[in-house]
């Protein structure tokens, strides 16, 4: 399957300053971040991420890290913002990790509602996720994610994580820069051993071109975009 994403430039007002945004993964121009290409069947639904799971991760991890966008917050905003950015970075881990599966198994997953979950569901496809991170700092923040949602301790000024105390704004940036860098680096590892798509990427004066060619599976339309194995038989850049 292949999937070919041009993103043109949009011209910038010399008037004003162009937007920035932290984009992880591929280098794009200013003022442009590349966000998930889902299949949806029905119109309203995302059944399916067509694309690598990783820009979909990008994608997420960036809005999340733009919405810290003060430089200080009343304490009570702040114990809010805290909450908000664990729920958030647990929610993209777990979304990377069900959709990265997917094309590793050839099959679609459960839900992933914990990351202990992911790590015993990896485990049946002979994949040591400790061995490919930092994995007791993954498991931490999913461990005070439940502190903060599941208990009277949802508005404490305990601000702890794997030892670390982020209680600034910029701690938080600082925390939500070193998951992109943990997912990333299973990501590249992964790649290594459970290859999913071949990735070229054309840049001219004016627009972005990113080709993807899924290296093993391809998309079943039919079911709702299911992943299925490649047949053997199939072209390269078959869908």
């Amino acid at each position: 399957m292949t999937e070919l994403l041009k993103i043109h430039q949009m011209d910038k007002d010399k008037n004003k300053e162009p937007i920035k945004k932290e984009v992880g993964g591929i280098k794009l121009p200013d003022g442009i971040a590349l966000g998930p290409m889902f299949f949806s069947k029905d119109g309203r639904t995302a059944n399916a991420i067509i694309g690598p799971a990783i820009i979909a991760f990008d994608y997420g991890i960036t809005n999340s890290l733009n919405r810290l966008d003060k430089d200080h917050l009343p304490i009570d905003e702040f114990q809010s913002a805290f909450n908000s950015q664990i729920d958030d970075l647990i929610s993209e881990i777990l979304i990377y990790f069900q959709n990265r599966l997917k094309v590793i198994c050839k099959t679609n997953v459960g839900q992933f509602n914990s990351v202990d979950r992911c790590v015993k569901e990896y485990q049946k496809y002979s994949i040591d996720l400790g061995g490919l991170c930092d994995l007791n700092f993954l498991l931490d923040i999913d461990r005070v994610r439940g502190r903060k949602h599941h208990s009277d301790r949802r508005y404490d000024n305990d601000y702890t994580i794997n030892a670390v105390v982020y209680d600034s704004i910029g701690k938080l940036r600082a925390l939500n820069r070193r998951v992109h860098k943990e997912i990333h680096g299973i990501d590249s590892k992964l790649a290594l051993t459970h290859k999913d798509y071949e990735i070229k990427v054309s840049q001219t004066a004016n627009s972005v071109s990113l080709e993807f060619t899924a290296d093993s599976h391809t998309l079943d339309f039919t079911r709702g975009a299911k992943v299925v194995p490649k047949k053997p038989d199939d072209p390269k850049k078959s869908g």
